[in-house]
């Protein structure tokens, strides 16, 4: 594990082309916080003339729904924060994560960020990496699982895209009270990554599986991987701390960005 030394109050940001970061769960009307410092010094670096590419793997937001490219109320800063980092320079790729999948061209548009679905396969500095939230590793929390298929049909989006901003948000504010509670009630076992089924992503040869979902920042080799396999799971970010990883020259590693207190 690599932790990040500190200068002036902040954390100093680990030299690479590519970064990762996942579970920054932003919430409406809140201040873009230790993210969006972290996405300043991406900016700098980018404003160096230093390519800088970061990927965002998924629950970005705590929750998001979007209307065309009409977007939720109270993001303002939060998209801004992005926006400035893209007009730095920095490419910004955002997967879909379980909070959330529904991002499309209003959010896009908003911040000039790329929007490239559940998974992406990088090959960098001939390591072939696999991008993907992580909830589909978690086959143990079937209830989830059977969620996921639900929530994500062909029918109950089109329901969705039915409703007005204000139900819409309405709405999924009452669908977040209830995935906490079941969340609180599920033993944290079954709500872990499956080791099988990251090495089924070892045996289709990516050498590298990064992924957050589970907040718990690992990296790890699992059972049934080869030498140089590994999987990488990226951590939340709070106030204090948040996590990322990044892939260079040096390979791939996972670093904490430290809010220096």
């Amino acid at each position: 594990m690599l932790w990040v030394p500190i200068q002036n109050g902040w954390a100093m940001l680990i030299e690479a082309d590519t970064y990762f970061a996942s579970d920054v769960h932003w919430q409406p009307g809140e201040q873009t916080g230790l993210f969006g410092h972290f996405l300043e010094r991406l900016a700098e670096r980018a404003r160096a003339g230093k390519p800088t590419h970061l990927y965002i793997v998924g629950d970005l937001f705590d929750y998001w729904v979007e209307r065309g490219v009409e977007t939720l109320p109270g993001y303002a800063a939060h998209l801004g924060a992005l926006a400035a980092a893209g007009d730095a320079g920095v490419e910004i790729s955002v997967l879909y994560g379980n909070r959330d999948f529904a991002a499309g061209p209003g959010l896009s548009k908003a911040c000039d960020a790329e929007i490239v679905g559940d998974r992406v396969e990088l090959m960098i500095n001939e390591q072939r990496l696999l991008l993907h939230h992580g909830d589909l590793f978690c086959t143990r929390d079937w209830r989830y699982q059977f969620y996921r298929r639900v929530i994500r049909s062909r029918f109950v989006l089109g329901m969705l895209g039915m409703l007005g901003m204000k139900r819409l948000v309405r709405l999924v504010g009452w669908m977040r009270v209830k995935s906490q509670a079941e969340t609180n009630r599920k033993p944290r076992h079954s709500m872990a990554i499956v080791d099988s089924r990251i090495a089924a992503e070892h045996a289709q040869g990516f050498d590298v599986v990064i992924c957050g979902h589970v907040h718990h920042p690992e990296c790890r080799t699992v059972v049934g991987a080869t030498p140089g396999q590994m999987l990488i799971t990226l951590g939340t970010w709070d106030t204090k701390v948040g996590w990322y990883a990044t892939a260079g020259k040096n390979g791939v590693a996972l670093h904490c960005f430290d809010a220096g207190e």
